[in-house]
């Protein structure tokens, strides 16, 4: 049903974000790492794997490398330099081979680490892209560890390919252990030329050894652009160069300049400063116009007033006529002694002068594989700060980072011009963003000194986005409920105890309208689940052997507005119309035995714009179409079976790292395409396809007066939430018998994605470990974000909490203590600028409507201090008397000290209380 844990690659990284960090797959060529050989050491011993006497009888033999499980053979034959390098043999989907080395580096601070290694590989095939990789378990000074990093190389048969692994850690490293992996899958492979190496300096750019190039000498006519608010003015010379950035009338570059670089990835080009001429714009602003004569590529950049910010929107079209992999960059001069990079609501980083900051995840395509895991990006200091947002209509790869060591804020995309876009004009490329102005870093008195209230900056950034993207981010004031997976909500024993409010699944909708539950139809956008007989081998072949003769069965007509399930034959036709494919031309399929399937699963493109009849469906002509919804939400369906609310979507962002190459899905996509990381060819990500389908249900959707509500985001990807109206994920919080929530990094990005919008949380364990002492945990740790919180199973399908009354009478008095008051914080609307501080580090502060303070303790001991609410920057507190705690239910001293409210707080281990002023 839910996010197939077992089945996703780099799922662990996802639900293990624990720390702020940002892996990134393949992204440097060999002759750019050549050109940095001078600059950067190579800290893997051996990483040649040359030497030794031979193998060794158990799996080994080269210096410095260990085996791993059946280890490696030595191999002279097909070396990628050197006079050596490893293979390793599987006949089977069950072995481990492999070769490793633990690497000492007791960073004193954080360093980015970057590991770079080669493979070919010969008829590899497997279920997990993850388990053939370079892999990388790290160990922190603390001894915290983080685990599973990984940069997957292609399966099939493919010559060298080089991948590329960057991690930007939270905290210092102090050992690493690195794999050059090829477990559970069939086939040989070989590994060759391993490196790894730390990144700080000024030759970074983008996670990448570039040189920024030098600019000329500025030179008249100055061409400047002001916001309609004259809060943000730019200000660039006559070739193009961004010469002065002034932030409420003030120089905020010194002497840092900037514009718009291209490069070409492809060819492992540098980076080409564009220069053009600017002539008027007819709606407002300007065209920045020219050619990149050294790249064969015409460039057009509009820049125009938009709100209170500067809105960019660009093209470039290539002239070759080949398949090009590009990447473009905006860069924005911002300078400053006193900057702080905001990484989220509630982390701010000090800019150090030799350091790339970036909170990014990790995916398949673009030049480094990174991609930004918000929408937008800011720095700020005392005297102003400045922000970045990537338009969110679309999907694209950008990344939005500061570059300390040139005083620039970056935004970068990485495009593919291709003649095989159709439906998207080939050879040609878009990209967009908006520039805005931010307040300077707030400052306040507590306690009779000053504090800077250094997270403040991202969050007005925040603000800022909801507001230019309104329509998306309407504020809303409900008092929402939990999340019921499946079961009829009134069949459980005393049902109204428990606050439930979204029911995913239709086989009680009568009922949940009686209740005021809301009710959602089930899909899944991505996959066929294909059943296959005990006897039958988990092959390609066989598979596809399945597949091709039920497509060639006869089936009963079935119009493209029916309402049942699909049939094994149209699921079949569906697969051959709209299966994605590699780049070799095969459907991606693996195989498993889950609760819900024992077969093969196919990867689908989800896409409305894909053709379809009934007797050639797609996955979208099975899933939704207008016609179908028609029928589905219209009059005589609702009278006869009861008003069904909207649509659920599952495992929205899973699979989301496959790519498409095949011709006909190229040819459909909407979208500018982008390129794969290996081998720099033109793709659709899955999440490109998902964003599409998701785009349009939801517009059909909402003009029906609809919702929709999908699992497994925002995780990742930031471009689905704005589609969405609720959004949920499922998480196992019990690791080793332990206590294991996930990461506060990931819980404020679900906060922030969604705004006011309700999140929902499925806890999938073990509910006789996990007991009511560890239930109070979760529901205390989502209750910090007002994250609603709620169950399901322990493998995602079979034994469900909800139809198990020892379990959910057990824990009937938690949902009847906290849920109200996660629906009162609701009703009230989380509000980003808390504008309160707590004196003690420790203590964290989330502020809803104007009355209602969370405060956790993030740390395993008790911790207490005093909490400063500033009346200015709130003036409806002005005349509150009294403090209470509504957990703790008593009512805690509130003073009025110099135009801040201040009471103190005393919590528990890992605790969270609310505060209500009155």
């Amino acid at each position: 049903m839910h996010p197939r844990k077992s089945l996703e690659v780099k799922r662990q990284w996802v639900t293990l974000r624990c720390f702020c960090l940002f892996v990134m797959l393949s992204s440097l060529l060999g002759p750019l790492w050549a050109r940095g050989q001078d600059r950067v050491a190579n800290l893997v011993r051996n990483g040649g794997f040359e030497g030794g006497s031979g193998p060794d009888g158990k799996g080994g033999g080269v210096p410095e490398w260990l085996p791993y499980g059946q280890g490696y053979d030595i191999d002279r034959r097909f070396m990628h330099g050197g006079e050596q390098c490893i293979r390793c043999d599987s006949t089977d989907t069950s072995s481990l081979h492999g070769a490793m080395q633990t690497i000492e580096l007791n960073q004193q601070s954080p360093v980015p680490i970057v590991v770079v290694g080669w493979s070919r590989a010969d008829s590899v095939e497997g279920n997990n892209p993850a388990d053939y990789a370079i892999y990388v378990d790290l160990t922190y000074n603390d001894g915290t560890p983080l685990w599973g990093q990984v940069a997957a190389f292609s399966a099939g048969t493919h010559d060298w390919e080089r991948e590329q692994l960057v991690i930007y850690p939270e905290k210092p490293v102090k050992s690493l252990t690195l794999y050059m992996l090829f477990r559970y899958h069939r086939g040989t492979v070989w590994f060759d030329d391993v490196s790894l190496y730390l990144l700080r300096g000024p030759h970074i750019f983008d996670g990448q050894l570039l040189d920024v190039p030098t600019r000329p000498q500025t030179a008249a006519p100055w061409q400047t652009l002001t916001s309609e608010d004259r809060s943000l003015s730019l200000t660039f010379d006559a070739r193009g160069t961004l010469a002065a950035v002034r932030v409420r009338g003030r120089k905020m570059n010194g002497a840092a300049v900037g514009g718009f670089l291209l490069r070409d990835v492809g060819n492992d080009g540098p980076l080409i400063p564009l220069e053009g001429r600017f002539t008027p714009r007819q709606a407002g602003g300007v065209n920045f116009n020219g050619v990149v004569s050294a790249l064969h590529v015409v460039f057009s950049i509009a820049l125009y007033p938009k709100g209170n910010g500067i809105g960019v929107d660009g093209t470039l079209i290539d002239k070759t006529g080949q398949d090009r992999a590009l990447s473009l960059y905006l860069t924005v001069p911002f300078a400053g002694s006193d900057l702080v990079w905001g990484e989220d609501i509630q982390r701010a980083f000090p800019v150090e002068a030799d350091e790339e900051y970036e909170n990014q995840v990790q995916i398949s395509v673009g030049t480094t594989g990174g991609l930004s895991r918000y929408p937008f990006a800011c720095v700020a200091g005392r005297a102003g700060g400045f922000m970045m947002a990537e338009d969110i209509q679309w999907p694209a790869v950008f990344r939005i980072f500061y570059n300390a060591p040139h005083h620039l804020l970056v935004i970068g995309w990485d495009v593919a011009l291709t003649g095989k876009s159709q439906v998207w004009p080939t050879h040609t490329a878009r990209v967009r963003c908006e520039l805005f102005s931010l307040p300077p870093l707030p400052v306040e008195q507590v306690g009779g000194r000053e504090l800077a209230l250094t997270t403040m900056p991202f969050r007005e950034a925040a603000m800022q986005f909801y507001r230019a993207n309104a329509l998306f981010y309407p504020e809303q004031h409900k008092p929402y409920g939990i999340w019921m997976p499946f079961t009829a909500p009134e069949s459980v024993e005393g049902w109204p105890d428990f606050g439930f409010a979204f029911h995913e699944g239709d086989n009680s909708i009568k009922q949940d309208n009686a209740a005021g539950i809301l009710c959602f139809r089930y899909i899944e956008p991505s996959s066929y689940w294909m059943p296959m007989a005990d006897n039958l081998p988990r092959t390609y072949e066989e598979a596809m052997s399945l597949i091709q003769a039920r497509a060639k069965e006869a089936m009963p007509p079935r119009p493209l507005d029916a309402l049942h399930d699909p049939t094994p034959q149209e699921w079949a036709r569906a697969v051959l119309n709209s299966g994605v494919q590699d780049s070799n031309g095969r459907f991606y399929v693996q195989f498993s035995k889950v609760p819900w399937n024992d077969g093969a699963l196919f990867i689908l493109n989800p896409s409305p714009g894909l053709p379809a009849t009934p007797e050639q469906p797609t996955k979208a002509s099975l899933s939704y179409t207008v016609e179908g919804a028609d029928r589905l939400f219209g009059a005589e369906n609702t009278q006869k079976n009861g008003r069904l609310d909207g649509i659920y979507l599952d495992s929205l962002e899973s699979w989301a790292d496959t790519c498409d190459y095949r011709l006909s899905d190229l040819q459909a996509c909407p979208y500018p395409l982008t390129f794969d990381s290996g081998f720099r060819k033109p793709c659709v990500p899955q999440w490109y396809w998902v964003h599409d389908f998701t785009r349009f249900i939801s517009a059909d959707l909402h003009n029906r007066g609809r919702l929709l509500m999908a699992n497994s985001t925002p995780e990742r990807f930031c471009i689905f939430a704005p589609l969405l109206d609720v959004m949920g994920s499922e998480v196992n919080w019990l690791y080793e018998g332990r206590f294991f929530p996930d990461s506060d990094a990931l819980l404020c990005y679900r906060r922030t994605l969604c705004y006011q919008k309700p999140f929902l949380m499925l806890m999938d364990t073990n509910f006789d470990r996990f007991d009511h002492s560890m239930v109070e945990q979760y529901f205390q740790r989502c209750l910090f974000y007002d994250l609603f919180p709620s169950m399901f199973s322990a493998d995602a399908s079979t034994h469900p909490y909800w139809e198990t009354p020892k379990w959910y009478n057990r824990d009937r008095d938690l949902f009847k203590r906290y849920i109200p008051l996660f629906q009162q914080l609701s009703a009230a609307g989380w509000q980003p600028l808390t504008w309160a501080i707590a004196d003690n580090p420790s203590l964290r502060i989330e502020r809803y409507g104007d009355r209602f303070f969370t405060i956790s303790n993030t740390t395993a001991r008790p911790q207490d201090g005093s909490v400063y609410v500033f009346i200015a920057r709130v003036p409806s507190l002005a005349g509150a008397r009294k403090a209470v705690e509504r957990l703790a239910q008593k009512e805690i001293p509130l003073q009025n000290q110099n135009g801040a409210l201040l009471f103190p707080i005393a919590l528990g281990p890992h605790a969270t209380e609310v505060v209500e002023l009155r």
